[in-house]
């Protein structure tokens, strides 16, 4: 081998871009190393000669091997260099690589056992201890979507759910508001795509609430973009084109906070699925929402906080992905737990008028901004003793400081000190009143102007409408009504839940 490959060879760097490993990689170490099913490595071959990256290789995990897989990189050529792990590292140092990737605070993913996490939904129907659900409507749907009533509480984020919507495009929604585009965030996806169960009658969305878990599973479903003639017959689908045959999928929700996912039949590599019409999406989403009135107009605003989106080339045929639940700031209830207990990837603080512990950033977010929590919050366990427990703890010191301040009957010194506060009390009140006047003054302003503008605007429209040629009509044509495309980016479910 030659000495410029020798020296090349020496400085690969390995790359872990998608998981949890921290890893210090040196040269006889990468050759026979195996990847978990959730990472996704890369590459680099640097020249010191050149000074630059001579090379780049991406692999996904599945493939991954060996060193051989990389290239014609042999262990015979790593055996051939003699080069001291002090030189290794130093290039390493050079080139400031880091060799360590973020992992999400919330869920560890993992590769899984297949037959471990698989349900068998017909062994479960048999034994008639559970009862599994085939779901009528959303067996022979399109974009349709229901909820289901959890029979425990399923820790997602930290946050306790108790009802799952249940949609045909491939993912759960764990949303607390049912709306049209649930596809955007709130998910839980093992395979979010453009599925249309009415396209074949052995199509089967069912779901089993075991208490211990919930399941939900998507059997022998079809994407929409795909011809379909299968009828059920299993000789009849080993004839069929690859791009033709169903996938078959589950969801499993653990009652502990943990998350599986489970694919039995995957024809084709998910990546060659289109998403034009529908997102294609393998991984978990939360978001918190905030509730504004803009004027007089209330609205909600959905903001996505934290996703896990793992690649498509991890989805293959008995292939199962586990997300281990990690703890949670959210998940602690009292300020000692809070403050006392170190979660990992969280700045947890304790909020004294809210009674919970957060990071700031999670579905209470609203809450946490309104009662100031922001601003007003405890980040070290000595403090927690100066303030109330728990509600009840603070109700109870309202209670005991209202009955400490109110006077007694027939009490003249009482008397005469209210009459003093009343005295003192009488330029404050005059200033109030001021205060209230200039409120007044100010939204009689704000009200004229917004009258003001929307007469102009009504006479704008007016002439535009009635002068078509001019530069106003011609800007009202390009941005009529009709051409007004609202949020066609995610696609459009129907729940049936609230028959939107």
């Amino acid at each position: 081998m030659a000495p410029e490959g020798r020296w090349a060879l020496a400085t690969v760097l390995l790359l872990c871009l998608g998981g949890g490993c921290v890893s210090t990689i040196r040269a006889p170490g990468w050759v026979n190393a195996n990847v978990n099913l959730h990472h996704r490595w890369r590459y680099e071959v640097f020249s010191p000669e050149s000074g630059r990256i001579v090379r780049r290789h991406a692999l996904d995990a599945p493939d991954f091997k060996s060193a051989t897989a990389l290239g014609n990189i042999t262990n015979a050529d790593l055996a051939a260099l003699d080069l001291p792990e002090s030189k290794i590292n130093e290039t390493l140092e050079a080139q400031n690589q880091t060799l360590t990737y973020d992992s999400s605070p919330y869920y560890d993913q993992q590769a899984a056992d297949f037959a471990r996490h698989w349900i068998d939904f017909p062994a479960l129907q048999a034994s008639k201890d559970v009862r599994v659900y085939e779901h009528p409507l959303l067996s022979q749907s399109y974009r349709r979507a229901d909820t289901v009533t959890l029979s425990f509480r399923f820790p997602y984020y930290g946050h306790l759910v108790d009802k799952v919507t249940i949609a045909t495009g491939g993912f759960l929604y764990l949303g607390q508001y049912v709306h049209s585009w649930l596809a955007a965030t709130q998910y839980v996806a093992p395979l979010m795509a453009h599925f249309d169960t009415s396209s074949d009658d052995a199509a089967k969305i069912r779901y089993v609430d075991h208490g211990d878990f919930f399941a939900v599973e998507w059997s022998r479903v079809h994407l929409k973009s795909r011809s379909n003639t299968d009828d059920g017959d299993d000789d009849k689908s080993e004839r069929q084109p690859v791009e033709q045959r169903p996938f078959t999928f589950q969801a499993i929700l653990h009652r502990n906070g943990d998350i599986a996912f489970a694919y039995k039949e995957i024809p084709f590599e998910i990546s060659l699925i289109e998403d034009n019409e529908h997102p294609v999406k393998v991984g978990l989403s939360d978001a918190y929402i905030m509730d504004r009135t803009i004027f007089f107009v209330r609205r909600k605003t959905i903001y996505e906080y934290h996703r896990i989106s793992l690649p498509h080339a991890f989805v293959g045929n008995e292939t199962a992905i586990l997300f281990k639940a990690l703890p949670t700031c959210n998940q602690m209830k009292t300020c000692a737990d809070c403050l006392g207990e170190i979660v990992h990837g969280f700045q947890c603080q304790w909020c004294p008028s809210a009674f919970s512990c957060s990071d700031g950033i999670d579905r209470r977010r609203q809450e946490w901004l309104t009662l100031g929590c922001d601003h007003r919050n405890i980040n070290e366990s000595r403090f927690c003793d100066m303030y109330p427990k728990s509600p009840d703890d603070a109700d109870a010191i309202v209670s005991s400081t209202s009955r400490t301040n109110v006077p007694m009957d027939g009490d003249s010194s009482n008397n005469n000190n209210e009459n003093d506060s009343r005295d003192k009390d009488t330029p404050s009140q005059e200033s109030h009143t001021e205060t209230n006047g200039n409120q007044i003054h100010f939204a009689v302003t704000a009200l004229i102007v917004i009258l003001v503008i929307a007469v102009l605007l009504f006479l704008w429209l007016i002439y535009a409408y009635f002068c078509p040629h001019s530069w106003s009509g011609q800007l009202l044509i390009k941005y009529r009504p009709t051409r007004w495309h609202w949020l066609r980016s995610e696609p459009r479910y129907t729940a049936a839940s609230i028959h939107m």
